[in-house]
C-alpha cells in the first residue's frame, strides 16, 4: 500500500480500489440547560460586579467633590457678603444665590449655622497666620531686652502677617471680617480669632513704659492691637478707591510707629488732668 494511505482510515469496496476517508465527527455533547446557565453566572457576573463597584467609586467622588466644591463656595460667598454687608446682617438666601447653591439648607448641612460658616472662613485664614506669626515673632522677639525698638519689633512681628493679607481681595475681605469680630468677642485673647504670641506679648509688656500700672498696660493692649485691627480694615475697605495712596509698606511701618507710640504717652496719674480741659464725668 503506497505511504500516503497507510494510515488513513479506509472503507473497503469489493472489486475496487479503496479510498481514504476523514474520521467519521464524535457526536455532540448536550450539556443540560440549567449547568449552561450556571457556567454563564459564573463567567459573567464578577464582569458585571466589578463594573457596578467600579462605578460606584466615581458617582462617590463626583458627590464628594461637589459638596466641596459647594462648600468652598460658601466660603467665599460669604467671605464677599459679610465683608461688604456686614456679619449678622446677611440671608442664607443671599449666601445660596451668591454661591450658586440650589439647596435651602446648604449652610445648614455643612456648617451647622451662619456662625459655623463665619468660623470656617476664619480659620480658612488663621492657619495660614498663625503659622508666619510664629516666624515672624521667631525672627525678631527671641532674646531681646526690654527697649523702644524692642516694642516695635514685637507690634511688627504679630502685624505683618495680618498685614499681608491686603495683597489680595479675598484676604482684604477677611480683615474686613476680623474687624467685625473683634468688636463682638468678650476676651480679647481669644486664639481662635486673633493669632497672638506669648514670646511678642512678654517683651511689650518689658518695653512699655516704664511705671505704668497694671490695669492701664492691659487697656492699652487691648485698644492699641484694635487700633491696627481696625486700621488695616480701613486700608482694606479703600484698597481699589486709592489712586495716590501710600504704599502698602509705607502704610504698615506708619501704623507699626503709632502703635509704638501709643504704648509710651503718659498714664493717667495723680493730677493728671489738665485744668484747662472741659471736665468729663461718667453719666
Amino acid at each position: 500500500m503506497p505511504s500516503e494511505y497507510r494510515d488513513a482510515s479506509v472503507i473497503s469496496v469489493p472489486g475496487r480500489m479503496s479510498a481514504p476517508v476523514s474520521p467519521a465527527t464524535p457526536p455532540a455533547v448536550r450539556v443540560p440547560f440549567g449547568a449552561s446557565m450556571r457556567v454563564l453566572r459564573c463567567s459573567v457576573m464578577p464582569v458585571i460586579l466589578m463594573k457596578f463597584v467600579t462605578m460606584s467609586m466615581k458617582l462617590s467622588r463626583g458627590v464628594r467633590m461637589g459638596q466641596d466644591t459647594a462648600r468652598q463656595r460658601l466660603i467665599e460667598a460669604g467671605e464677599e457678603l459679610y465683608a461688604e454687608a456686614g456679619v449678622g446682617r446677611v440671608r442664607l438666601r443671599e449666601l445660596n444665590a451668591l454661591a450658586g447653591v440650589r439647596n435651602d439648607s446648604a449652610v445648614h448641612y455643612h456648617f451647622g449655622s451662619q456662625d459655623g460658616l463665619l468660623e470656617a472662613i476664619l480659620q480658612t485664614h488663621l492657619q495660614e497666620i498663625g503659622a508666619r506669626v510664629d516666624k515672624t515673632t521667631a525672627a525678631l522677639c527671641t532674646g531681646r531686652d526690654g527697649s523702644p525698638e524692642a516694642l516695635r519689633d514685637a507690634i511688627a512681628a504679630l502685624a505683618i502677617p495680618f498685614a499681608e493679607k491686603l495683597r489680595d481681595e479675598r484676604g482684604r475681605r477677611f480683615i474686613r471680617i476680623v474687624a467685625q469680630v473683634w468688636g463682638r468677642i468678650g476676651d480679647w485673647q481669644q486664639q481662635r480669632f486673633i493669632p497672638s504670641s506669648a514670646l511678642a506679648m512678654d517683651l511689650i509688656r518689658r518695653s512699655a513704659r516704664g511705671g505704668l500700672p497694671g490695669a492701664v498696660l492691659e487697656e492699652r493692649m487691648w485698644l492699641i492691637t484694635r487700633f491696627v485691627v481696625a486700621s488695616f480694615a480701613a486700608r482694606a475697605e479703600r484698597q481699589d478707591a486709592v489712586v495716590d495712596g501710600i504704599a502698602l509698606d509705607a502704610f504698615v511701618y506708619d501704623v507699626v510707629g503709632m502703635a509704638t507710640a501709643a504704648y509710651f504717652a503718659e498714664p493717667p496719674e495723680g493730677g493728671f488732668w489738665p485744668a484747662r480741659w472741659p471736665a468729663i464725668r461718667e453719666g
